[in-house]
């Protein structure tokens, strides 16, 4: 990587695998970004933290009073607590943070640990701001080489358990990214439905549908009736 990269820094695993791995790969200026959800966030002691890590800089920026705002309230109106911060509904605020500081470094390149519908989200919305702007996730996701079966179950249209182990549902996408890889998941689901519609299992969609992915050939495996 050549020139200035845009690290969103929360302190957290994720943005520090990330930051490691831009360590890793001689990034030439690793510029972080730390965003203050409330006043008591310890921004300080965050930037502290990033530099120790490796950043050659932290930019703080506080969005509290819009996060309070545009997202706490709203999620406390539908019995929601708002914290943690969930990363999906507070990324155009997160996004309005990098990409501010990316034009202040002249940056190409924003980067972030998030994974999976939290990635996603926090990419449309700095693609929202500025389209040319790259936004990668470190370290990044890997489709596994060797091929891996899965039995996935599902009721009423929920995953409810993968390989026969009960999961909530974040807890199964994270497992899945891991096994099939971030890009694979989506398919993979679309995959299971599939099956289930074939079946004659659309109305209620609920059974298990086994499939063998490799690389990315999906492809269901006969034998296991719906649950």
């Amino acid at each position: 990587m050549t020139g200035p990269i845009v690290l969103a820094w929360s302190g957290g695993r994720a943005s520090t695998r990330a930051l490691t791995h831009l360590r890793a790969q001689a990034a030439p200026l690793i510029v972080a970004v730390a965003c203050g959800f409330r006043a008591a966030d310890p921004l300080e002691a965050w930037a502290a933290q990033a530099r120790a890590a490796g950043a050659h800089q932290c930019h703080l920026i506080d969005v509290a009073d819009a996060y309070a705002r545009q997202v706490a309230w709203p999620l406390a109106v539908q019995g929601l607590d708002p914290w943690p911060v969930p990363v999906a509904q507070a990324a155009p605020l997160i996004a309005e943070a990098l990409v501010r500081v990316a034009r202040l470094e002249h940056a190409d390149v924003i980067a972030h640990g998030a994974r999976g519908a939290d990635a996603r989200a926090l990419a449309a919305a700095v693609h929202a701001h500025d389209a040319a702007l790259t936004v990668v996730t470190l370290p990044p996701p890997a489709i596994p080489a060797e091929a891996c079966v899965l039995a996935l179950t599902v009721e009423g249209s929920q995953p409810t358990a993968l390989n026969g182990v009960p999961l909530p549902v974040r807890e199964l996408f994270e497992t899945l990214e891991v096994l099939v890889g971030a890009d694979q998941v989506v398919p993979v689901i679309t995959a299971v439905w599939q099956q289930l519609d074939a079946t004659g299992q659309a109305a209620a969609r609920t059974g298990t549908v086994t499939l063998r992915v490799e690389g990315a050939a999906i492809m269901p495996v006969p034998s296991h009736s719906p649950a």
